[in-house]
């Protein structure tokens, strides 16, 4: 089995995993979001998200705004961006972006295959069901 997560008892309850360590985290009112990291996403339902991973040229002006203004062009909401190192240089970062729409959507595809343009890599780490909080 291939499957871990970091998440509430509920979480793990939710998705029927096995709970190794309890109480890890440092603040109690942590409002961390946790996903849970498998080999495959959830079919689509009509009401979904998926999470992307993507490297732009920093050198390029204009790059990372070019990427991201494929979602509007598309109609799709972004609801989540982070960055992060990518370790491949310095100052050359790793995005993460969240957005509306599963990755068959035909919106998302056809804005899936238009972005790599504007991309030197770009990896759908996957599309799962929203959850209402």
């Amino acid at each position: 089995n291939y499957t871990a997560a970091i998440s509430s008892e509920v979480c793990a309850s939710m998705y029927n995993l096995d709970v190794v360590a309890k109480d890890i985290t440092t603040t109690k009112d942590n409002t961390t979001r946790f996903f849970v990291l498998g080999q495959s996403s959830d079919n689509p339902t009509g009401d979904d998200k998926s999470l992307l991973m993507f490297t732009v040229d920093h050198r390029e002006p204009g790059a990372l705004c070019n990427a991201l203004n494929v979602f509007a062009k598309h109609k799709i909401n972004q609801t989540a961006i982070n960055s992060r190192p990518s370790r491949q240089r310095q100052w050359h970062y790793m995005f993460f972006v969240e957005i509306i729409g599963h990755e068959q959507d035909a919106n998302v595809s056809s804005a899936l295959s238009e972005i790599k343009a504007y991309c030197l890599d770009l990896v759908v780490l996957g599309s799962y069901p929203r959850q209402s909080y």
